[in-house]
């Protein structure tokens, strides 16, 4: 029961997620808020290491299309990292939103050839697929340089509370993106 309330929970905050992106207006043509990264990453301790030496990353970003902080860019974020040497069924799934601050003032616009630093922050949940299924609470730290208007660099953080199966999904990761 108790597991069936937090699938619920993440669930509704995704679908209120969806449903505030969809009511959002933006001036921009390009990007439009929707970023896909792919990846990979290693655990950064050993409770993690014991399943895969690797993992491999792929990601979605959902802009909101305003900040819920000022100066910030807000969106959510759903990555998955699976064992290098595994199939999905050894996966970490983070569940997030983020909040992106660049080191500009700039606002977004960045047009090509210029680049831009930024940093991103984030807080949510963590499906577990390892040694078992499991929810905990999560949250990410992450730097990133936009290239162009469309391509993306970016190098998580992810921390997340041990799962009951004794596996902490403590991760770095390193993305390439493409903002739409």
């Amino acid at each position: 029961m108790k597991r069936s309330i937090k699938v619920i929970a993440v669930l509704a905050l995704a679908a209120g997620s969806v449903v505030a992106f969809g009511q959002t207006t933006t001036d921009s043509l390009v990007p439009s808020g929707v970023t896909i990264r792919i990846g990979g990453g290693f655990g950064v301790d050993e409770s993690l290491n014991s399943y895969a030496s690797g993992y491999y990353g792929a990601g979605l970003d959902f802009g909101f299309g305003r900040g819920l902080l000022p100066g910030a860019e807000t969106y959510y974020s759903v990555d998955m990292l699976w064992g290098a040497r595994e199939s999905f069924n050894q996966s970490v799934i983070p569940l997030l939103i983020d909040q992106r601050f660049y080191t500009d003032k700039g606002g977004g616009d960045n047009s090509f050839g210029q680049t831009r630093l930024y940093f991103n922050l984030g807080l949510g949940a963590t499906y577990y697929n390892i040694g078992g299924s499991d929810i905990k609470p999560s949250g990410k730290l992450g730097v990133g340089l936009e290239f162009t208007q469309t391509i993306i660099g970016e190098a998580d953080l992810y921390l997340a509370q041990r799962s009951k199966d004794d596996v902490t999904a403590n991760l770095l990761g390193f993305y390439v993106g493409y903002k739409f």
